[in-house]
């Protein structure tokens, strides 16, 4: 019987194989059946002596009843997620939103089994599930950038023969969110208005001024210490951020460092910002409101509740949603036939509105993109491209409106 060889020429013995990688790499394997479940398992090296350690190692092991080779792709995957988290230096809300997203969507299924046995068709049936129960494609991608270097990390480690979750089709799973817009500056002057006539809402009007005026993060703007106001200099120190989220002992109030190293920023504020920080704080001592939080070390915030703790981000959500509801409701009760209704606004719209503004008159990009703190300068292009692509349309409709007219 002629002898079975590798590519390389050696000869291979019984159970003895290898694999061919479409990038050109051979992995070695050598087969046998697991005397507790009867099924065929591999071990897998990058090179055939390496294969051959293994598999020495794994007999000795046989024969001191430790079956250990085996029992590497037996792992279950969330204790691989669990080691690969180890690998990571992530920051804390970043590891907590993993967390949370296992705990809710994998942990109980995928989770659950051993990795050596999870299937590429099973990953995508996970996928196709979380579509159909109404998830983004964003959560499902979140999911993929947990699960894929994960069994990267296992692949890499010789655990399991190739990754499973190497699907590049991502984007046929879940519905697209639908793209954030920025207010119109018409939106955007009866949103103020409405607050500020508010004997509801009225509170909200200066920090809702800053933050279209800054364009701060929600954690940023809410995080702002008044020793981070440099009014001597008229500039903002941005270098923290404050977050609610659960690391192990419930969710409370944390602060961090800001999204990315690009958020770190000086920003130089002017006569209108100046002066809303101003009116704020007169707001405030006037009802004998004071800052009694502290949270991680960091006090004397700016923005507070009637009971003097910092706002949380949730809650600043929350009351941009009932400003537009409210605002929405009384334009209606009006029954005018001139009305504009407000669209949903977050914290991010205002953020976005703010971004928008400034690059409507023309501010340098790499400026703009400093004064938002993107670490990307395609996202501060996007803004850019947006603005363009209206102007264009406009344009073209004030032409067409011109001709109609003409022919009346």
């Amino acid at each position: 019987m002629k002898r079975r060889k590798d590519p390389k020429g050696n000869l291979l013995k019984e159970r003895e194989g290898y694999v061919e990688e479409k990038s050109g790499e051979i992995r070695y394997r050598y087969r046998y059946q697991d005397k507790e479940t009867g099924k065929k398992v591999c071990i897998y090296a990058k090179s055939l002596s390496k294969l051959r350690e293994k598999v020495k190692e794994y007999q000795e092991e046989l024969e001191k009843g430790v079956i250990k080779g085996s029992e590497e792709n037996k792992i279950l995957l969330n204790e691989a997620f669990a080691r690969y988290l180890k690998t990571k230096h992530l920051a804390g809300s970043t590891k907590s939103n993993y967390l949370g997203i296992w705990e809710n969507l994998v942990k109980n299924s995928l989770g659950m089994r051993s990795v050596g046995d999870i299937r590429q068709s099973e990953i995508k049936a996970l996928y196709a599930g979380l579509s159909q129960k109404g998830y983004s494609n964003s959560m499902i991608r979140e999911i993929h950038s947990m699960l894929h270097p994960t069994f990267e990390m296992l692949y890499q480690d010789e655990i399991i023969s190739k990754n499973p979750a190497a699907i590049t089709r991502i984007r046929e799973y879940g519905y697209v969110v639908k793209e954030k817009k920025a207010l119109t500056t018409m939106e955007q002057e009866i949103f103020l208005e409405f607050v500020k006539n508010s004997n509801t809402y009225q509170c909200y009007y200066y920090m809702l001024q800053i933050a279209l005026r800054t364009g701060l993060r929600a954690g940023e703007l809410l995080g702002l210490q008044w020793s981070d106001l440099d009014m001597d200099n008229c500039c903002l120190n941005i270098n923290h951020q404050l977050i609610y989220k659960n690391y192990g002992d419930g969710y409370k109030l944390h602060i961090e460092s800001t999204k990315t190293d690009s958020g770190k920023r000086i920003i130089p504020i002017f006569d209108k910002t100046y002066d809303a920080f101003l009116g704020y704080r007169e707001q405030y001592f006037k009802n004998g409101v004071h800052c009694l939080a502290e949270i991680d070390g960091y006090k004397d915030f700016v923005f507070l509740t009637k009971n003097g703790n910092p706002i949380m981000p949730n809650a600043y959500n929350n009351v941009l949603y009932n400003i537009v509801r409210a605002q929405n409701k009384a334009v209606c009760e009006k029954k005018s036939k001139e009305t504009i209704l407000l669209p949903h606004i977050s914290s991010h719209t205002l953020r976005h509105t703010a971004c928008t503004r400034r690059a409507e008159t023309g501010i340098d990009g790499k400026v703009l993109q400093y004064i938002m703190g993107h670490a990307s300068s395609s996202i501060t292009t996007d803004v850019y491209n947006h603005i363009a692509e209206y102007k264009r349309v406009e344009e073209g409709m004030r032409r067409v409106e011109k001709l109609e007219s003409l022919k009346e």
